[in-house]
Parts: structure tokens; sequence; C-alpha cells
């Protein structure tokens, strides 16, 4: 094998979140205990032979997503973290999904979803 060639990997679907950023509301009195943070989820799924990388990312995605009930990312409500530090989700709402092909030299199929995660602290 020369130097510039390379195995071809197989890159099965992968998740990445990232904060984005956390908006806390203040007043003349100090902190207030509701917040806003966007949280960016990033899927990534490799080109394999035999297997669609669309698809295996939109299914691994919907997994992450959940069917809207609660049970998954969208529309969870619940506590979150121990005590003290704890935190109640209000609402996750997803604001933004986009796919991308990135084909460089890993030719990625990436998908890309944006949310906003309504809270309060104890």
């Amino acid at each position: 094998m020369c130097g510039h060639e390379r195995e071809h990997d197989v890159l099965g679907p992968l998740g990445v979140d990232t904060l984005i950023d956390d908006v806390r509301e203040s007043h003349l009195r100090g902190g207030h205990r509701h917040g806003r943070a966007r949280i960016q989820l990033d899927v990534y799924a490799g080109e394999s032979s035999g297997v669609e990388p669309y698809q295996l990312a939109s299914e691994f995605y919907e997994t992450l997503h959940g069917p809207e009930d609660g049970t998954a990312l969208g529309a969870y409500q619940g506590h979150v973290g121990g005590t003290p530090g704890g935190m109640f989700i209000e609402e996750i709402r997803r604001i933004d999904r986009q796919s991308f092909y990135e084909p460089d030299e890993m030719r990625l199929v990436r998908i890309r979803a944006d949310y906003f995660v309504y809270y309060r602290t104890h």
C-alpha cells in the first residue's frame, strides 16, 4: 500500500451533541431560574459497500429524536441531573434539520438538527 492509499473504513452511525448557547433571563434582583439552551445534534454515517448512508443516518437520527411522545429527545419533559444542581426540562423543540454530504476523504452523510431546550433550575 502506498502512503496516500488507505483501506476503506466503514463508519457506522455516530451521533454528537454540542451546546451552542445557554441563555438565562435576568432582572435587577439577579438571575432567573428559567433558561433556554440551544443544542445541535450531528449524526454521521459513512459510505460503505451495500449500505445506503442517507438511510442509515436518517434511521439513527430518528432513533435519537424519538416518536414525539416524550420517550426520547423529541418532546422530552422531566428531571435531569442529580441534587444539588438538577434541573427540570420543560420542553425540547426541534427548530431545524438539514442533511449534507461531505465529499472529503471520509465521504460522510451528515444530518444536523438544532433544538431549543427550555428548562428551570431547582
